[in-house]
């Protein structure tokens, strides 16, 4: 009788040694990717139009050698992350909300 305390706490330790991660773990966009898609170029075109915005944009997205999509309100779109591209939100005022890499 005294081994079922032992074999339950044994039991119970590699249950939770099987929860735990295993590897390393993805730590995100690195500082040397948070701008390979030219998002902090990009910045100006927040608070404007979609026509005033996509000239900044494109420019901003061309110096880094990357692609750009520009995402309506409410528009479908893959959330696939590229690091090389940008990607600008339109709110439902028509005004670009946001530019970040993805």
């Amino acid at each position: 009788m005294r081994q079922l305390p032992t074999l339950t706490a044994l039991a119970a330790a590699l249950t939770l040694a099987a929860c735990a991660p295993s590897g390393p773990t993805d730590p995100g966009p690195t500082a040397e990717t948070s701008d390979a898609c030219g998002a902090s170029a990009a910045q100006a075109a927040v608070g404007t139009t979609r026509a005033e915005a996509e000239p900044i944009i494109r420019q901003a997205s061309e110096a880094a050698g990357g692609t750009y999509r520009i995402v309506e309100h409410g528009q479908p779109m893959t959330m696939d992350f590229r690091a090389d591209r940008l990607t600008a939100r339109v709110a439902r005022d028509g005004l670009i909300d946001s530019v970040a890499c993805g």
